[in-house]
């Protein structure tokens, strides 16, 4: 889930919407202020256009009086001023914005009764001039009657410019209370807005805390059984620890279910080598409770002969990125020391090893087992064996005295059985020598065609015993190996070629020269069959010690299940590589592959040739 805590509705209320509102209302606030301002203009402008229009008509009024009062004398030298004047108050109205903004009738009336009265004054002054005949009469009534189409007009365009103003300045008030509200709304949104956000700090305080909690709790391994009901991105967030501290609890418990029913001893070392936690197994291993140990130096359990040898290994792994495994003997409850198996590991965060420690006394005795029945075989076996073959052997020449061909036959089949037993001790010896890093392979200058035909000249009487033909193809390939050793691993490999053919069928024998553009020429053997094949779920194993296919044929029944061991040890000795591919019901080939050059000084199995079996 991908919440951004910080773009909740809850949290952009309070933050956002004041911002906004708070714009908002000083936008409102400078376009009431120049609304006003234009307003206040308007108004003194008005004031200005009925201060002007008043004096206009007051001057149109006295001029149209003097023209009815005054004398001939008078009059002729006041005419031009009082023309000029009416011209000048027509043009001030025509170009009035606030008079042509009304776009009345009356306006139109009351210049159109100025232009008389100027033309009629016009007409007088010219008549003066001329000092024609002036018929004072007919003047007078003309300005009386200009006069009174004046008074109408001027009085019903004096209304509506004082209408004109009221409308200005009751708009001027309002935009006065306007401005008062919206400051007064100014000042109350940024209050409110730091009251909603003190109760929002707290609550989300509140939250924060309780996210913050159910964190330590999860770090203590404990488990958050509910989460606070809500919709926010928050109680989401907590909703969702809450499932993962109910997913890690199980993961746990699961965990310490499989550590506590493991049959080995899992436990956990301090940096002074304390234990700090340890599975119920070590009472089945050790005979030891748990809460015994805890807080106990492991080296305290430990042989003696061991501690050094334990210290330095757990020692050297705090420096290790790897686990490490070694063997060391612990002291049973009872006072008998175990021969255990461990596996550590260092982790740096928790500054501790962990450990695994198998118990392998069952395996160690196998091994003093093993060693005791070879030793038995080695010396209690074969030596008596040895002198039986002596003993045959001279039976067959004729020391006991002459044999009937029953009694041949019967010698024969015992040198065989002898012979087969003898062999069998000298391949499970040498493996037994070659696992424990005593082969020793002596290098020589060989050639691969003189080897194989050495081989089939040792297995011959088996094939032709069989009626099975060896078809040979290899190279004369000078290289050097250990010939004796490749010897037999190709007798090893013909033989059994031959064991698990049928009558009557072909084994192939090739020898090659394989040269690699990037690493070291190889010498390849195949040995081919026409046999049953081996089963695709038998051929991982084929090399192991003691393993058959299990077909239950004849060669089966007669083989030991050293022999392919012993081929893949001795080609492991030298460095190379063995193999095998095979096809049920169509039959077998093995191949190995060997360096061409190596060392002619005398050379042991290496350690990871030995492991290799």
């Amino acid at each position: 889930m991908k919440n951004n805590p910080f773009s909740s509705t809850e949290v952009l209320l309070p933050l956002v919407v004041p911002a906004i509102i708070e714009v908002v209302l000083v936008s409102l606030i400078i376009a009431t202020l120049i609304g006003g301002k234009h307003a206040r203009t308007d108004v003194i402008s008005s004031d200005a256009a009925i201060v002007k229009f008043d004096a206009i008509y007051h001057n149109a009024a006295s001029s149209a009086l003097r023209v009815l009062t005054e004398d001939d004398e008078k009059l002729a030298a006041s005419l031009r001023p009082i023309r000029e004047s009416l011209n000048h108050d027509i043009s001030e109205l025509k170009n009035s914005s606030e008079i042509t903004s009304l776009k009345s009738n009356n306006a139109t009336q009351f210049i159109a009764a100025l232009s008389d009265l100027s033309e009629t004054i016009e007409t007088v002054e010219g008549v003066k001039r001329n000092d024609q005949p002036l018929d004072l009469s007919l003047v007078m009534g003309k300005a009386s009657e200009l006069l009174k189409e004046m008074k109408g007009p001027a009085e019903k365009l004096r209304v509506q410019l004082s209408a004109k103003q009221k409308r200005l300045l009751e708009a001027e008030s309002t935009a006065e209370s306007g401005l008062f509200y919206l400051l007064v709304a100014a000042m109350v949104t940024p209050a409110l807005a730091a009251v909603y956000a003190f109760f929002f700090a707290g609550n989300l305080n509140k939250k924060v805390a309780a996210l913050h909690d159910s964190v330590v709790k999860i770090s203590m391994g404990r488990r958050i059984t509910d989460a606070p009901p809500g919709n926010d991105t928050f109680s989401v967030i907590h909703s969702d620890i809450q499932q993962l501290s109910v997913a890690m609890d199980r993961s746990r418990k699961r965990e310490r279910a499989m550590i506590d029913s493991a049959g080995e001893i899992i436990c956990s070392l301090d940096e002074s080598l304390k234990l700090s936690e340890v599975n119920p197994a070590v009472h089945t291993v050790l005979g030891y409770v748990e809460t015994e140990l805890v807080g106990t130096n492991i080296q305290s359990l430990v042989h003696p002969d061991d501690k050094d040898m334990t210290y330095s290994q757990l020692e050297a792994i705090k420096n290790k990125s790897f686990s490490e495994t070694f063997e060391a003997r612990l002291r049973h409850f009872d006072g008998e020391y175990l021969f255990t198996q461990w596996s550590a590991n260092w982790s740096a965060e928790d500054r501790s090893i962990l450990c695994v420690i198998h118990d392998i006394s069952d395996r160690k005795a196998a091994e003093k087992l093993k060693q005791d029945v070879i030793a038995m075989v080695s010396h209690d076996l074969r030596a008596p064996l040895t002198s039986i073959g002596v003993v045959l052997d001279m039976c067959m020449e004729g020391a006991a005295g002459t044999l009937n061909d029953r009694g041949k036959r019967l010698v024969s089949r015992a040198q065989m059985s002898v012979a087969s037993l003898i062999s069998m001790i000298k391949d499970l010896l040498d493996i037994e020598r070659f696992e424990a890093g005593g082969l020793t392979l002596h290098y020589e200058r060989s050639n691969a065609n003189e080897i194989v035909q050495r081989a089939v000249d040792m297995v011959k009487p088996e094939a032709e015993r069989k009626h099975i033909m060896l078809d040979i193809s290899c190279d004369d390939i000078p290289f050097i190996c250990d010939g004796e050793r490749v010897n037999r691993i190709l007798i090893n490999l013909i033989n059994n070629a031959i064991k698990f053919s049928k009558n009557g069928k072909t084994v192939y024998i090739t020898g090659k020269l394989l040269k690699h553009r990037s690493e070291p020429a190889e010498v390849e053997f195949q040995i081919v069959d026409e046999g049953p094949g081996i089963p695709p779920s038998k051929v991982a194993t084929i090399f192991d010690k003691f393993t058959q296919v299990g077909t239950g044929s004849e060669g089966e029944r007669s083989g030991s299940g050293l022999g392919l061991a012993i081929c893949k040890a001795l080609v492991s000795a030298h460095h190379g590589k063995i193999g095998v591919i095979s096809t049920m019901g169509e039959g077998t080939n093995f191949w190995f592959r060997l360096p061409e050059s190596g060392n002619l000084e005398p050379q042991h199995a290496s350690a990871e040739s030995r492991n290799s079996l």
